[in-house]
């Protein structure tokens, strides 16, 4: 599985290293298994929003997720980029050829879910030898530029790239062009927009060691003036170097960081800065800028921008190799990439709870700090691999920790545990945090599903309880997300609730009240429904009118589409209106919890649905 993608503050683009995406535990990954945008808008007012989009032709939002392609075959490893007008760009590898091999797909959805590319995806790349792990950015022309691994030479990966029009057109040839085919396996690309129509890519290389390589794209497709062939080193220093990120910075060039084991006794997290030119900015080191001075086993590195032309570092820190108790830590840089005025040589502790901090993510705050959230177990220490809960810290652009010592809780469901955080900042200090959820599922019984939930600059909950964003059979696995622009985010992940086919890739939109986004058909001839008051704190009444007589079905879904209530069941009515109430409870009889729901109306052939709000 692959990389997240997140379009942090100011637009730019953190990819992020494949190898840390896999449904595993996350502590095991960043030990043994190393091998390897937005205003608060209150509730009424979103509705109301929501209530003139625009019908959509080709698809719309559901409950329970979009399919972007629920075919035949495996589809997996989706990465998601803001198309910057409330929709998103999407690419995968897909293996519905049956050829044996993955392709690269990719797919345009607006922010009213409709598919503006070919049904189940535009074809990126369907060479031989299969092509995996794709990454993306903008072109700024309104396309995108994808990079990804590709076998086919034979043996050993190399990397090859493609540039999609606005249109899904491939611009660059019909299977791309080539990035690299140096001696060795390439692979694991993240790709950042240069601001001039291409793309800067880094990779791993592996020959006797692991290294970082990177080039510029042209628009065209060529390699940039400055640039090697065949990659301009970024670090090949003795011990080791991977799990590369890259953020943009705004000038045609790009900071990336990876963890680098050049110190036999440490593992360290550095970063470089590179020009456009592809030569380190004035006054970085060859080789990179080791992060902090801390003597400790450090991976998993985060990019944020602070604002002011640098960037903001997370890790996880291990006090030894033996991968137990990490600890999360920050640091700031400048554009010269020297320690910011007033941070420590070894940066700041965002957690050191006695317990393990794992997997963590950054955003930007608006204000030159950011937003750290990980997964921690500190609830649940006897058992570290089942019970993560997530937790989130605010810090200043001065290193100071403005919500509560070691962070506040974001999710702590006892169940199995919550997994593979993904976060968007709102652009007002706070964020949106989606991650894999266990709660509905027990030890041994693989059901975790998607929820998320949406934090103040104050580290407050603005959402009642966790929202889910898909609980469908079997399980939802790998949240990647973007802002919408709007308030909200677009989320995309592989599903597993068709157990035919294999995983699948699913997307859903969110909004910053937290309603799932759903955009209904227009009312079918001979079957209007209109649902009167939304939102509300009591009963709702429900009115249909029917142009001939039918068997009438109604119910009340949740967000994921689940059956909370059914009012009437296949039941004859004439023609005319008629009116149902429902009294807000579920059929435990309880009160169904704020947020929003679908009434769903079934006469005949003819299938009708409409939103209402719940709120308490």
């Amino acid at each position: 599985m692959h990389m997240g993608q997140i379009l942090t503050g100011g637009g730019l683009l953190e990819s992020r290293h494949p190898r840390e995406m896999f449904v595993s535990p996350p502590l095991i990954l960043e030990g043994a298994m190393r091998a390897h945008n937005i205003l608060y808008l209150p509730a009424l007012a979103a509705v109301l929003v929501l209530s003139v989009l625009p019908r959509t032709s080709q698809a719309d939002w559901v409950p329970g997720g979009l399919p972007l392609q629920a075919g035949p075959g495996q589809q997996d490893s989706p990465a998601i980029l803001s198309d910057g007008s409330g929709g998103a760009f999407l690419v995968w590898h897909d293996d519905r050829s049956g050829a044996g091999n993955f392709d690269i797909y990719a797919q345009h959805v607006t922010a009213t879910g409709t598919l503006l590319w070919s049904a189940g995806g535009t074809l990126v790349c369907a060479a031989a030898g299969g092509q995996v792990y794709p990454s993306l950015a903008s072109d700024g022309a309104g396309g995108i530029i994808v990079a990804w691994d590709d076998e086919r030479n034979g043996g050993l990966d190399d990397i090859y790239a493609q540039r999609l029009d606005a249109s899904g057109t491939r611009l660059w040839g019909p299977n791309g062009n080539v990035v690299t085919t140096a001696f060795g396996t390439q692979q694991f690309p993240v790709v950042a927009s240069d601001g001039a129509g291409g793309a800067i890519v880094a990779w791993e290389s592996v020959v006797s060691d692991f290294d970082i390589y990177a080039t510029r794209l042209t628009p065209s497709g060529t390699i940039a003036p400055g640039w090697t062939a065949g990659g301009t080193p970024v670090c090949t220093e003795p011990g080791g170097q991977d799990g590369p990120v890259i953020l943009a910075d705004g000038n045609g060039g790009a900071f990336i960081a990876w963890d680098d084991g050049r110190d036999p006794a440490n593992r360290a997290v550095y970063v470089q800065r590179l020009a456009s030119g592809g030569i380190p900015a004035s006054l970085w080191p060859a080789g990179g800028q080791r992060v902090s001075a801390r003597d400790s086993y450090q991976v998993n590195p985060r990019i944020a921008p602070d604002g002011g032309g640098g960037v903001c570092m997370a890790w996880v820190d291990y006090p030894n190799p033996d991968f137990v108790n990490s600890s999360i830590y920050l640091q700031r840089l400048t554009a010269a990439g020297a320690v910011a005025a007033d941070w420590p040589s070894e940066g700041i502790a965002v957690c050191q709870a006695d317990s393990t901090q794992s997997g963590a993510e950054i955003v930007p705050d608006g204000a030159g700090g950011v937003i750290v959230a990980w997964l921690d177990n500190r609830n649940n220490p006897i058992f570290p691999y089942d019970d993560y809960d997530i937790y989130a810290q605010r810090v200043t652009a001065g290193g100071f920790t403005l919500w509560q010592i070691n962070g506040v809780p974001i999710s702590t469901s006892r169940a199995t545990g919550q997994w593979r955080v993904a976060m968007v900042s709102d652009e007002t200090g706070g964020a949106i945090v989606a991650w894999q959820d266990g709660r509905n599922g027990s030890l041994g019984n693989s059901a975790d599903d998607l929820y998320a939930q949406h934090v103040n600059p104050a580290g407050e909950p603005l959402w009642p309880s966790d929202i889910p964003l898909c609980s469908e059979a079997s399980f939802q696995a790998v949240p990647t997300m973007c802002g919408d622009g709007a308030g909200g985010a677009l989320v995309a992940w592989i599903d597993f609730r068709d157990e035919n086919t294999g995983p699948d890739v699913y997307a859903q939109h969110i909004t910053a009240t937290g309603g799932v986004v759903a955009v209904p058909a227009a009312s079918p001839p001979g079957l209007s429904l209109r649902v009167q008051p939304t939102p509300s704190r009591g009963p709702v009444v429900i009115e249909f009118d029917l142009a001939e007589s039918a068997q009438l079905q109604v119910e009340i879904l949740d967000v994921t589409g689940r059956v909370v209530r059914v009012l009437e069941t296949r039941r004859s009515y004439g023609p005319g209106a008629h009116y149902f109430r429902w009294d807000g409870q579920s059929f435990q009889g309880r009160p169904a919890p704020a947020g929003m729901y679908f009434v769903r109306a079934l006469a005949g052939m003819k299938v009708n649905t409409a939103r209402l709000v719940v709120i308490r």
